[in-house]
């Protein structure tokens, strides 16, 4: 019998995700701290960093303010991510650079 392998969600990439997209739709912390009623700023930097995962209600409302789905939003350890599609070979090279650097921390 072969051992199921469910998704989890990768926090790191979900927040390297969600910076590049709110950086390429010109929407700042403070734009999303005003409109998702967050009190800090703090907050915002947590989910980016991968410190942290937006609530549901913030997930799905963040996805409003940049015009996508929340699955749209989520990266997870098994499946690979539409984004990958949408970037070039320079941005998925620094992509992966990134993400490789913030593992060694």
């Amino acid at each position: 019998m072969q051992k199921y392998t469910y998704p989890m969600i990768d926090a790191t990439k979900t927040g390297e995700w969600l910076r590049y997209l709110c950086k390429k739709k010109n929407i700042a912390v403070a734009d999303i701290q005003e409109k998702l009623h967050i009190a800090s700023n703090q907050a915002i930097y947590a989910w980016f960093n991968g410190k942290t995962l937006p609530s549901l209600n913030n997930l799905y409302a963040l996805g409003e303010l940049i015009g996508m789905t929340m699955d749209n939003l989520i990266v997870d350890n098994i499946h690979e991510h539409p984004f990958f599609r949408c970037l070039d070979l320079q941005e998925k090279r620094l992509f992966v650079y990134n993400y490789r650097i913030r593992q060694m921390v």
